[in-house]
């Protein structure tokens, strides 16, 4: 089931930075930060670097402690673009109440209502300050203030988890309020959630690495007040993986990135590097991935076009001692007669000999052309070629098991 969060119009606030790969929208008054995760349909970064780029969008994302969300998908809802009268959707707090009744204001947005308003699942009473709400209605423009004139007010996207709390629970997000060790909570998308000795963190995770910001998926069941005790906190699964020796020269401190086995590495303010060893008292830092004689797996998303793959990496595990091959998993970019690209990699095959469970380069090529299906997930195990460095051959092919979960 798909809600949207925020449905109206789109205006560019900060244009998009290749930097550092994030800019600031604006939809309905609300603040909406775009960053490398976030999925963008019928627009491109390209569009959010012109300042004057407008569109009527639908957008699903996580309301930020300061009001202002982190978008995990932006989509044209319209191609035709904003026309009045068009059924917009708001949700946020409601910050003030506007000098006469039946009006408050959410982030930047005057709301307006009255009694033919549709109130559910709240009294008309309860539309105060510090209330979150989310609100549908009309967008009336061309006065001296824009407003909404609200058709539907309901309790926000938070509801969804107040159903039967006696089951269990799944869900992913941003940690807004990082973990505090006097009360051993902390919250993920507003919700409360209590961490037990019983509660399995992500490999060697760790309670103090959960800070705001940080993306994790929380399982768990409900407490008799509604808040979550956690039987397991992990990073927000990536699909795409590297392993292998950091390729000599590549870490560039200034953009943040290195390359593994060809593969560009993007890390963010996000990424948690961690070395092999338990007994670890010091995490490593960025500057530490251009150590000679380390290997490292990298575990992230895969971004970017054709043409210019990356890995955007969750979490990087530094292991001392370099291998000699490599290993990764990506969807598949493209292909030719002898060689196929994964994660931006091109990689030769000298046979039909390398593939694992009778695959070939013709089931691959007829699964790329099928658009009704997402391009094959692969794992490779492949080596640099003796004449070039530049230059990869893969040893052994294997379409990986994709979950429906």
């Amino acid at each position: 089931e798909y809600d949207d969060t925020l449905r109206g119009p789109l205006s560019v606030r900060a244009p998009w930075d290749p930097a550092s790969r994030t800019a600031t929208v604006e939809i309905l008054g609300q603040e909406v930060l775009v960053e490398q995760r976030t999925v963008l349909a019928g627009l491109t970064t390209v569009d959010l670097e012109n300042s004057s780029f407008s569109g009527f969008v639908r957008m699903s994302g996580w309301r930020l402690s300061d009001g202002s969300f982190r978008a995990s998908y932006i989509g044209v809802a319209s191609e035709a673009g904003f026309a009045p009268g068009e059924t917009v959707e708001l949700e946020g707090v409601i910050r003030a109440q506007v000098g006469v009744s039946e009006r408050f204001e959410v982030g930047g947005m005057e709301v307006r209502y009255d009694g033919t308003t549709r109130v559910e699942g709240l009294e008309r009473e309860q539309l105060v300050t510090s209330r979150a709400v989310e609100v549908e209605g009309v967008l009336v423009t061309g006065g001296a203030t824009d407003y909404l004139d609200a058709r539907v007010i309901r309790p926000d996207d938070k509801r969804r988890f107040e159903g039967d709390k006696q089951g269990d629970i799944e869900f992913s997000g941003p940690v807004t309020l990082g973990y505090v060790s006097s009360t051993g909570q902390l919250k993920v998308n507003g919700i409360t959630v209590s961490v037990t000795s019983e509660t399995e963190l992500d490999d060697d995770l760790r309670v103090s690495e959960l800070v705001g910001g940080v993306l994790v998926q929380v399982e768990g069941t409900y407490d008799n007040n509604g808040n979550v005790i956690a039987s397991e906190i992990e990073l927000r699964d990536g699909e795409a993986e590297v392993e292998g020796a950091v390729d000599q020269g590549s870490l560039d401190p200034q953009q943040r990135q290195i390359r593994v086995g060809g593969v560009l590495v993007q890390v963010t303010a996000g990424t948690i590097i961690t070395r092999d060893d338990e007994d670890s008292t010091n995490r490593p830092g960025f500057d530490d991935l251009g150590q000679t004689g380390i290997s490292v797996e990298v575990t992230g998303i895969e971004r970017g076009d054709a043409g210019s793959r990356y890995l955007e990496a969750l979490k990087i595990e530094i292991d001392e001692g370099a291998d000699e091959g490599y290993e990764l998993v990506g969807r598949l970019e493209n292909i030719g007669q002898s060689w196929i690209t994964v994660l931006g990699v091109r990689l030769g095959i000298s046979s039909n000999d390398v593939f694992d469970d009778g695959v070939t380069l013709a089931d691959l090529e007829q699964a790329l052309d099928n658009p009704e299906i997402p391009a094959p997930l692969l794992e490779v195990e492949y080596r640099a070629s003796d004449s070039s460095s530049d230059y990869y051959i893969a040893e052994e092919i294997e379409r990986e098991d994709e979950d429906d979960d």
